[in-house]
């Protein structure tokens, strides 16, 4: 599977006028794949400006594998959790 990225430089809207913060420059990364209809993954970069967009597209990857991951062994640690309680109360 292939996709399509987008990462336009946009200027975080936040209340920068009571916090006296500079105004943030970032990146949304958009991934779009060739066969969808619309864009599936959005993540937010705060790398430096000259960061290259295949590089973006490649780190946005890379964190949504581990948050994949992160899911799945979350998801499985509940379960079993779930199961032990089943089972120190004599319900199976």
């Amino acid at each position: 599977m292939s996709s399509r990225f987008a990462c336009p430089r946009v200027v975080a809207a936040h209340g920068t006028e009571r916090d006296h913060q500079p105004k943030r420059r970032e990146r949304p990364i958009i991934e779009w794949p060739a066969h969808e209809e619309a864009p599936i993954d959005y993540w937010l970069s705060s790398l430096p400006e000259g960061t290259e967009p295949q590089r973006l597209a490649r780190l946005a990857r890379l964190c949504w594998a581990i948050e994949l991951d992160y899911r799945l062994r979350l998801h499985a640690s509940r379960r079993c959790d779930d199961d032990s309680q089943q089972s120190t109360t004599g319900q199976m």
